[in-house]
C-alpha cells in the first residue's frame, strides 16, 4: 500500500460531499491555485490551513497532523534505506526484530509489515528518525 496523505482524505472528503475545490478553498480562505496545490501534493499544509480545514469539516487538528506526521516519518525511512543501501528487512535485523515480536517486548502494530515494524522501533526508543538511533548506538557504546 502506498503512502497516505492527508490530501488523500480531504480528496475523499470532497468528493463524497459534493464540494467543489473552488468552493472548499472560499470557506478555508485560500486561493483555488492553493488547494489545488495542497490537493497535489506539491505543497504542504500551514498551520492556519489546518485549523480552517478542522473547523470548516469537523475533522480533528489532531487527526489531520498525525496522518501528515506518519506520511513524512515513513518517507525519512525510505530515504534513510535508500541512502544506506539496506532494505527494510536488513535493517530490522539489526534489532531482531522477530525475537522482539516473538517475546513482546515492543507493541508492534502490524508484526507483518516490515515499514510498521521500524516505525514501531523509531517510536519505542523515542527517537525522531533512523539517524538518532544511530547517534544512541554510538553514544551507548
Amino acid at each position: 500500500m502506498g503512502k497516505i496523505r492527508f490530501k488523500d482524505y480531504l480528496i475523499d472528503y470532497l468528493d463524497y460531499n459534493n464540494v467543489t475545490s473552488k468552493d472548499f478553498a472560499n470557506r478555508i480562505g485560500i486561493t483555488p491555485k492553493h488547494l489545488i496545490d495542497i490537493l497535489s501534493g506539491t505543497s504542504d499544509l500551514s498551520a492556519a490551513v489546518v485549523n480552517n480545514i478542522s473547523m470548516v469539516t469537523n475533522i480533528s487538528i489532531d487527526y489531520i497532523y498525525k496522518i501528515e506526521a506518519n506520511y513524512k516519518l515513513e518517507l525519512n525511512i525510505e530515504d534513510y534505506l535508500k541512502e544506506h543501501k539496506i532494505t527494510e528487512t536488513e535493517y530490522l535485523n539489526k534489532f531482531k526484530y522477530n525475537y522482539l515480536i516473538e517475546k513482546k517486548y515492543i507493541n508492534f502494530v502490524d508484526g507483518s509489515d516490515k515499514l510498521e515494524n521500524i516505525k514501531d522501533i523509531i517510536k519505542f526508543l523515542r527517537v525522531s528518525s533512523l539517524e538518532k538511533i544511530y547517534d544512541l548506538e554510538t553514544e551507548a557504546f
